[in-house]
């Protein structure tokens, strides 16, 4: 594979929706695999920019002092992620056999006074409508993976990025290798079985109903931090018929960077905005209040989805609960 890194960055906000987006079809995808691929990251500039002149017009050292540990946190975030996502990208990524990693400016460029065709892999910040304002308001960290040049710009494939703890934006390695494995499984299967407009939550929808029976061959691993009460634990265990094991984060990523046969995963995936107008800090680290998520179960070892569950309203709410642990016992998704 040749990959020539460059630098991850974007400003490009693709789509408004209410949900996943999907436009293209098996064939579509099957072209976006075949093409040279460019990655393209979010930098957040704007917002840089921003806060270095709040900084200059601070009229008090708290207020500048403010301005410069938000600026910190930005700069640091875009920094991670681009580290990140490179690696993971150089690691994991199997779909096309050329990439390259370029800034939104430079791949424009590229794109324009070329006539190949190219696809395009971008993180971005996904916005969507509340249900009752219609704003923009709701923001999920996306994957887009879509054509660059006009017959294909709206051929297009969105993933929205899951959580494996309660720390939601960290996006660490182990968090994307989740994410880049699972993407390209529900794409492989669209392009295989010729399926169109195949989102994620149809295939695990399809997964869920062959293989929630096989999860007595497996040890399901939670991240502790989704047991926000600790006597929660023996309960929860009490109520699961199989093997459950809590962990915390960093023995967990050992466990998924090194998986052995029969290790299952449980993880959160955003599917839907909710119903709180209130808009939502990017760069918090806490969970977030306003969006809907279903517990998805995943095989350690080929990234299978096995199992899942819906109609997680998170914030301050249990995470992982006894009613889940009853639907996975009795494969109902809701």
């Amino acid at each position: 594979m040749k990959i020539t890194f460059l630098i991850l960055i974007s400003t490009l906000i693709l789509f408004s929706s209410k949900a996943q987006i999907v436009t293209a079809s098996a064939s579509d995808l099957e072209e976006l695999t075949k093409r040279k691929l460019i990655v393209i990251a979010e930098d957040y500039s704007h917002d840089i920019d921003k806060l270095t002149k709040k900084i200059e017009k601070a009229n008090s050292e708290k207020k500048k002092q403010k301005h410069k540990n938000q600026l910190e946190k930005y700069e640091s975030f875009v920094s991670s992620i681009n580290t990140t996502l490179k690696k993971v990208i150089e690691d994991e990524w199997k779909l096309n056999e050329s990439i390259e990693f370029m800034t939104y400016a430079e791949a424009s460029k590229v794109i324009k006074g070329s006539k190949s065709q190219y696809s395009i892999l971008q993180f971005d910040w996904y916005q969507q409508r509340d249900f009752k304002t219609k704003e923009f308001t709701h923001e999920l960290p996306t994957f887009f993976y879509f054509g660059a040049d006009g017959t294909m710009k709206y051929k297009s494939y969105s993933f929205y990025i899951p959580s494996i703890d309660n720390i939601w934006n960290d996006f660490t390695y182990e968090e994307l290798l989740v994410s880049i494995k699972l993407m390209q499984l529900n794409i492989k299967e669209s392009i295989n079985n010729d399926l169109k407009k195949y989102r994620f939550g149809k295939f695990t929808d399809k997964k869920h109903k062959y293989n929630c029976s096989k999860l007595n061959n497996y040890t399901l691993y939670i991240d502790n931090s989704l047991v926000p009460k600790r006597n929660d634990y023996s309960v929860i265990k009490q109520k699961y018929d199989y093997k459950l094991a809590f962990k915390e984060t960093k023995e967990l990523n050992e466990i998924i960077l090194n998986p052995t046969e029969g290790n299952a995963l449980l993880i959160l995936v955003p599917f839907k905005g909710g119903v709180n107008p209130a808009y939502t800090d990017p760069f918090t680290t806490k969970i977030r209040p306003d969006h809907l998520y279903y517990q998805l179960v995943i095989d350690l070892n080929t990234y299978e989805p096995l199992a899942k569950t819906y109609g997680v309203f998170l914030g301050e709410r249990k995470r992982i609960s006894s009613s889940t642990i009853k639907r996975l016992n009795n494969c109902k998704m809701k």
